[in-house]
């Protein structure tokens, strides 16, 4: 059979569906004369069913739906540029037309999915490049942590509630202290006792006392020399006891100032001027290393306008440079750059920029989305 890829022009075959591929082959058989494929026109019953061809590498033509009073199927030939793109060959079989309807369908959905992607990309993209387009932020706290305690206990008393606002040195919270308050009055009379001081500088007074006459006593010939170097060592003795006791007193003190600190930091305190913006353990509650923290606080005087930026546009800020800020309910602030990163994050390629905002009023909220044009 002659390829239909060598044909220069389309052709038409008015024949009935062939009820397989054998037939389908018996109509192209090449005329033995001729050497070309015969065509020949067949009368039919009405066709109401889509049907195709196929080769054995996959679709190659189909027919277009026919109505039911229709007795003639035309089946269009393959064009020469169909046939340098598909090879088409001589070796046909029917496929169902269940067959074209999936790929049709699978074909449209994959189409329209590289559509979305591609424009959900273009506006990501224009969006973030594009100048005239605002950038899209958030607003956070100046600083915000999780008040903790380095002490274990349960909590005494809690001074403070969500909302409230509070200054540096501020009580948040004390904890359980009465053997802490114990420890340190113990430590207090251990630091103010001054007997062991008070004896050792009386012995050493005797001892300078008994040297000085054992030599006068020498110097007439009724002291022996032995019994000076005796009274010498006595006397180092001595100074060496009052030494030790002023060791010991300072010794005392330092253990005061230790159980002081330990009873101070039974108590819970604000580190800066802020917010409480979270409650995590009441009166009652136990604090343990595991879980040690008590509330949190934010500094809202100060606010940090976050936004992420394509690393070529970093050559628009610099450190101290103001801009406009529009927020979520569309007032404009003015913001000035607080720390521009360091790093480009390598799945969006963008670096994060921070913008200070002063709010010494308290007015704006942290949290909130925020644009940035430049």
């Amino acid at each position: 059979m002659q390829d239909l890829g060598t044909q220069s022009r389309c052709a038409f075959l008015e024949h009935p569906a062939p009820s397989s591929g054998g037939e389908l082959s018996k109509l192209n058989a090449p005329n033995r004369k001729t050497g070309r494929n015969q065509l020949p026109t067949v009368r039919s019953k009405p066709i109401n069913q889509f049907c195709g061809f196929a080769n054995e590498s996959g679709l190659i033509f189909a027919s277009s739906s026919l109505p039911a009073t229709c007795d003639k199927l035309r089946l269009l030939g393959i064009c020469p540029l169909w046939s340098q793109l598909f090879r088409v060959k001589s070796t046909m079989k029917r496929i169902p037309s269940s067959v074209f309807q999936f790929q049709s369908q699978r074909s449209r959905t994959l189409i329209l999915t590289v559509i979305v992607f591609l424009l959900n990309y273009g506006s990501t993209t224009l969006a973030q490049t594009n100048p005239y387009v605002p950038i899209d932020g958030f607003i956070a706290p100046f600083r915000s942590i999780e008040l903790s305690s380095d002490e274990a206990g349960a909590i005494a008393e809690l001074a403070v509630e969500e909302g409230d606002v509070i200054k540096a040195g501020a009580t948040v919270a004390k904890l359980d202290d009465r053997v802490q308050e114990l420890q340190v009055e113990i430590a207090q009379e251990l630091a103010q006792t001054t007997s062991q001081l008070i004896a050792a500088n009386q012995l050493l007074e005797k001892r300078k006392e008994i040297s000085r006459r054992l030599i006068e006593l020498k110097s007439k010939g009724h002291a022996s020399q032995s019994e000076i170097i005796r009274a010498e060592m006595e006397l180092s003795i001595a100074q060496a006891k009052v030494l030790a006791a002023k060791e010991e007193k300072a010794v005392r003190e330092i253990e005061l100032r230790r159980a002081e600190v330990q009873l101070d930091r039974r108590t819970v305190s604000a580190p800066f001027d802020g917010i409480v913006a979270k409650i995590h353990r009441r009166e009652g509650e136990f604090l343990s290393p595991l879980h040690p923290e008590v509330a949190t606080i934010i500094q809202v005087d100060k606010l940090l306008a976050s936004f992420a930026i394509m690393s070529e546009q970093l050559d628009e800020f610099a450190m101290g440079k103001e801009y406009t800020i529009r927020l979520e309910n569309g007032s404009l602030v003015k913001g000035t750059v607080h720390r521009i990163g360091v790093e480009t994050d390598s799945q969006s390629g963008t670096v994060e920029i921070k913008l200070l905002i002063e709010n010494p009023s308290l007015n704006l909220r942290s949290g909130e989305s925020c644009s940035l044009s430049f």
